[in-house]
């Protein structure tokens, strides 16, 4: 054996061993962990149940990011249109899940509103669908699974605040009510709400004090609150056609008015690129399932789940993954029928990551101090996407050493663990630490880091 094959061996050797002190800690003891580390472009370095189908939690956020930014492109920018003519005045949604109160407000202003116009709109370009297959219906009054709507506003939620004595919505109520105030003590909060109901009924206790953010509530219909925002008596009216002569400017909110053609005003204020950022990063449902219908209704046959999941399904096959490493069931990984691999969500990560645009993908990810990392991985280059369910912790993304500088896949995948998801954590920035030292580590065979065109 010669000296560099013998180093390679050992140091893998050490390497394998110490991840696999790190995965025996008791809190795994019941839990089922699938894990798949390799050199980017490069070979494989440590796995443990790798073709092993987990619940990814909000790492599935990473097929709607990376199949936006196959089929639409980090510059495409989604469009909310309006327009004036001498019946009336029209908004259309665009699938844009970052409108502002501000950007609608500005809008209605530019163009003139009036509060005797008469106003529609059209929600539709995603079909009728709200929630995604397997949701669970005690979530669906929460901030965290907002319905799924081509138009909406403020994420499609607002925020509960309260106090001893009072209960309110911010940044403003959106037409839902509160009801019910807490009472002063130290027992629980109640929130209820119907699925799509418009009233939020709070009751219990809380302790003294200012008033403090309790927890998202979603917007019951989210086209219908951004329209009113709009214009306050705006009603909807779907299949609206869109003007002929629409014309785009450089300025975010611009209205123009061209010879015959009626005023036309755009909303262009985020690209893919942005939406992407935003979703990875802050891990928003109602992003990652924005974008994943936005594929489907600009590029497939149409926005809803099923459609737009199939064009998922062609990504994933073109990345030559194979159809029994995972299940589809929705965008943002809130569905726990979701199920993909280890090995399959490092061999998605890096065919996105070699492609064109593979570095303005990877700098969406979240990053210490940044995002869902905010507390975790301090003085570690790393780019991860996290996902937490009940009884799951996950986490990947690519890890880098120097120097000399070598870049490492990894999916960490956690089910079924015994209590909180503090320690799988721990366990998880351990193993991502672990992997930041492994600047010496090159396995037999592996040549420089190829950065192709991708296959696509």
């Amino acid at each position: 054996m010669t000296p560099l094959l013998l180093l390679s061996t050992l140091v893998q050797a050490d390497i394998s061993a110490d991840l696999d002190a790190l995965l025996s800690d008791a809190v795994l003891a019941r839990a089922t962990v699938g894990v798949y580390v390799k050199e980017l472009g490069g070979d494989a370095l440590y796995e443990k149940n790798a073709d092993k189908r987990l619940i990814p939690a909000s790492v599935m956020k990473l097929i709607p990011t990376a199949l936006a930014f196959e089929r639409l492109g980090p510059d495409y920018t989604p469009v909310t249109l309006a327009w004036r003519d001498e019946k009336g005045v029209y908004l259309r949604g665009g699938g844009d899940p970052g409108l502002t109160i501000e950007e609608l407000a500005t809008l209605a202003e530019k163009m003139g509103l009036k509060p005797d116009d008469e106003v529609h709109f059209d929600d539709g370009l995603f079909g009728e669908e709200r929630f995604a297959p397997g949701w669970e219906v005690g979530d669906l009054p929460f901030g965290f699974s907002a319905p799924i709507s081509a138009l909406t506003v403020n994420g499609g939620r607002a925020e509960l605040w309260a106090e001893p004595g009072n209960a309110f919505l911010k940044p403003r109520n959106f037409g839902v009510r509160v009801e019910g105030k807490p009472k002063a003590g130290n027992g629980q909060l109640r929130i209820r709400r119907a699925p799509n109901g418009w009233t939020v009924r709070v009751s219990g206790s809380l302790a003294k004090g200012p008033a403090r953010r309790i927890a998202g509530v979603s917007l019951p219909d989210p086209g219908l609150c951004a329209a009113r925002v709009f214009h306050p008596k705006a009603k909807r009216a779907l299949g609206l056609k869109r003007p002929k002569n629409v014309f785009f400017t450089e300025e975010p909110i611009s209205v123009v008015t061209v010879g015959p053609s009626p005023m036309i005003g755009t909303i262009r204020a985020r690209n893919v690129e942005a939406l992407v950022r935003h979703t990875l990063q802050e891990s928003d449902n109602m992003y990652a399932e924005t974008l994943l219908r936005l594929c489907g209704a600009e590029t497939g046959d149409s926005g809803s789940w099923e459609d737009s999941l199939k064009l998922a399904v062609e990504m994933l096959a073109r990345f030559e993954i194979p159809e029994d490493a995972y299940r589809l069931s929705d965008g943002s990984g809130l569905s726990r029928s979701n199920m993909m691999t280890a090995r399959a969500v490092v061999q998605l990560l890096e065919q996105v990551l070699m492609a064109h645009n593979g570095e303005r993908f990877l700098n969406s990810f979240a990053t210490p101090g940044v995002g869902t990392l905010e507390k975790r991985l301090e003085g570690v280059t790393v780019w991860a996407k996290t996902g937490t369910l009940t009884g799951v912790s996950c986490i990947a993304g690519v890890v880098e050493t120097h120097p000399p500088v070598r870049r490492f896949v990894f999916a960490i995948l956690m089910n079924n663990y015994a209590g909180k998801a503090k320690r799988p954590r721990e366990i998880q920035d351990a193993i991502i630490r672990r992997l930041s030292q492994e600047a010496a580590f090159r396995p037999v065979g592996a040549g420089s880091v190829a950065r192709t065109a991708p296959r696509y």
